[in-house]
């Protein structure tokens, strides 16, 4: 399902998209609290950036408003992601198979430890689907290795 992705500057903040995603949908603060669980005081915080959300609850805010991860977080559209992974995908792809490697654990146990569908990790694991944020922090921390380095490679 394409997710809805407002028209807002690159230059904006998590908590600038997050405002105008809610905005959008004419919601107050306290109403995207009661649909997502996530107190007013903290959806302040995120809308002021004073605090940036956990990847938990980003997922539940860009579910309860229609938009995708990428890009209440990063700004990017699906076009863009899908760029990304047309682009850079395989490395992504390589990074999950060198960690795995390297922690002498296979795809079996990594879903395991995870809780993400082995079939989907083959996915990722084969650059068929881009890897959500979420799973980004799932896999890096089950196989101890770096967020960003999982994500993005570099050093």
């Amino acid at each position: 399902m394409k997710k809805n992705t407002p028209n807002i500057k690159k230059t904006e903040s998590i908590g600038d998209r997050l405002r105008m995603a809610r905005d959008e949908k004419h919601w107050t603060q306290k109403m995207l609290s009661d649909v997502t669980g996530i107190s007013q005081p903290r959806i302040v915080q995120f809308e002021k950036g004073s605090a940036i959300p956990p990847s938990d609850r980003l997922e539940l805010l860009a579910n309860a408003l229609d938009v995708s991860e990428d890009w209440l977080y990063f700004g990017r559209t699906e076009e863009q992601v899908d760029n990304i992974a047309a682009n850079e995908g395989s490395t992504v792809g390589r990074r999950i198979k060198t960690a795995l490697e390297e922690a002498s654990i296979d795809i079996n146990k990594l879903s395991i430890l995870t809780g993400i569908d082995t079939d989907l990790l083959k996915s990722y694991m084969n650059d068929e689907k881009s890897i959500i944020l979420v799973h980004v922090e799932i896999i890096a921390t089950t196989l101890s290795v770096r967020k960003s380095w999982l994500a993005f490679g570099g050093r």
